[in-house]
């Protein structure tokens, strides 16, 4: 179970889904979930954001003992076309995808 929280600097239109993946060294993704923000409150679509809002959003994901070992790579995509957001932590680019510190 990973818990985001989340800062929004603006609202996202088309709507964009989340991706949380835990990948290998070598890029290979060993579990994942790829959808739709979602808060306890329930659904969070990125167009709803408001600039200032703080979200908090869920994750569970499984993977076989020993895989908790790789990088968790979060990002928010459109998902007609894939194409990813760029990241940024702290400032600084991250290509598009930001790693978690573990």
């Amino acid at each position: 179970v990973l818990t985001l929280y989340w800062q929004v600097i603006q609202t996202l239109l088309p709507p964009h889904h989340l991706f949380v993946h835990l990948d290998t060294p070598n890029g290979a993704t060993l579990a994942q979930d790829d959808a739709p923000p979602m808060t306890a409150s329930g659904p969070a679509p990125t167009g709803s954001w408001l600039p200032g809002e703080y979200l908090v959003t869920v994750h569970r994901l499984s993977a076989a003992p020993g895989e908790v070992d790789g990088t968790w790579r979060v990002g928010l995509y459109v998902p007609a076309t894939g194409v990813r957001l760029p990241a940024s932590v702290a400032g600084q680019p991250r290509g598009d995808a930001a790693a978690l510190p573990q």
